[in-house]
Parts: C-alpha cells; structure tokens; sequence
C-alpha cells in the first residue's frame, strides 16, 4: 500500500508508476494507493482499478 496526497493527475500517474516498482521489487502482482486530497470535487474522489507494469492497482481518493 502506498499512501500520497493529490497534487494533480501527473502526480498520480507518477504514484501509480512508483507503487508498480516496489510491487515488482517485493514480487507481489496486486497493491493499492490511498490518495488523500482536499479538492471539493466529487469527480476525483472514489475508486478505480488500473494496470501499470502487469501490475493490477487499486487506488481510492479520499
């Protein structure tokens, strides 16, 4: 699990890509990002699933 504050989409991408390599790094396939941010916009808060490097990641914006 990997834990970030939302800056902005970037950001996030460059998280997702980060938290693929320690996967890697430990050998495990599955992992998720908590992202805390503070923006009042419903549209970037919830969940999401992705792939990044054959990795599958579960990230929540709260």
């Amino acid at each position: 699990m990997e834990l970030k504050i939302w800056h902005e989409e970037q950001y996030n991408n460059e998280g997702l890509e980060q938290l693929a390599e320690y996967l890697d790094i430990f050998g495990h396939d599955y992992g998720y990002l908590l992202v805390f941010s503070n923006l009042l916009e419903k549209e970037v808060k919830g969940r999401s699933e992705s792939v990044v490097k054959g990795k599958r990641i579960v990230t929540y914006v709260v």
